[in-house]
């Protein structure tokens, strides 16, 4: 017998195949197996947008507003785009935050080495700032004073409310255990410095005085302030308080026939300009 819903033959009152009665169609439908593909979803074009504009990095924000309609609009499609693009504004707004910040520490920790060092030498910078507006309104006579090309004995010179002047220079044949050598004869020069500034100076013969002989320089010679010229006057070495006097010898040693006897003075309250001193026999 032909079942007459199938079409499938057999022997008996239903068909083995579709169950229908012999000689009865079968109510039910054949199962139809379908072995299509279904499609896959297609990237937003919305997300693609908005990672486009995350990327540029000046334009995020817009990528987060076309990023949230994306993930809200029920289309599907797939969201990946949308979702980095939300990842990489984040990390832009992170860098926002994190980096000023540390801008801002930096500039912090700039200016507290600026204020310590400003504490540390500001003494030293105000001294200088007040001696270079002493200078520039220095009266005209003090410049021209300055300007000078050398004094002798007896002047003055003065720079910056500080006055040096070469008061006597004496000569010396040493005493009965001090005595130059051969041919030499010791040079006392004795020097009186007037410090009218508002700081105290320093003045060292070793550092601040530099001496000639006939163009020949020359040491200071510490054994001729043993002569008896010498006798009661203090070495040119020590500490200047501000409205105060300083008299000193410092001894050279040169030969008795000298003709001119030059003394460069450059302590640290002057200008580059050394101050020469010239004595002549």
């Amino acid at each position: 017998m032909k079942c007459t819903n199938c079409g499938k033959e057999f022997d008996g009152r239903f068909c083995p195949e579709c169950g229908a009665p012999a000689g009865q169609a079968s109510t039910s439908s054949p199962v139809v197996v379908s072995n299509a593909i279904p499609d896959k979803p297609k990237m937003s074009g919305l997300g693609i947008a908005a990672l486009i504009l995350c990327i540029i990095g000046c334009t995020f924000w817009l990528g987060i507003i076309l990023a949230i309609i994306d993930l809200v609009k029920k289309d599907g499609k797939k969201k990946t785009c949308s979702i980095i693009a939300l990842v990489i504004s984040a990390l832009w707004i992170l860098l926002a935050i994190v980096v000023p910040s540390t801008q801002k520490s930096v500039s912090k920790e700039t200016k507290e080495e600026e204020i310590e060092v400003t504490e540390q030498y500001g003494e030293e910078a105000e001294v200088k700032a007040k001696d270079l507006q002493e200078e520039q309104q220095a009266p005209e006579a003090q410049i021209q004073e300055e300007e000078k090309a050398e004094f002798h004995l007896g002047e003055t010179a003065e720079q910056k409310n500080v006055k040096i002047t070469l008061a006597s220079v004496t000569e010396s044949l040493g005493g009965a255990y001090i005595k130059p050598a051969d041919g030499n004869i010791f040079l006392l020069c004795e020097f009186e410095i007037e410090n009218d500034s508002e700081r105290d100076i320093n003045i060292s013969s070793v550092m601040n005085f530099e001496a000639y002989c006939d163009d020949y320089s020359l040491n200071q010679d510490i054994m001729g302030l043993q002569a008896p010229e010498a006798e009661g006057k203090s070495q040119l070495d020590g500490s200047v308080a501000a409205g105060k006097k300083m008299n000193g010898v410092i001894a050279y040693q040169v030969p008795s026939d000298y003709k001119t006897m030059e003394i460069n003075v450059a302590p640290d309250f002057w200008s580059s300009k050394n101050i020469k001193f010239v004595y002549s026999k």
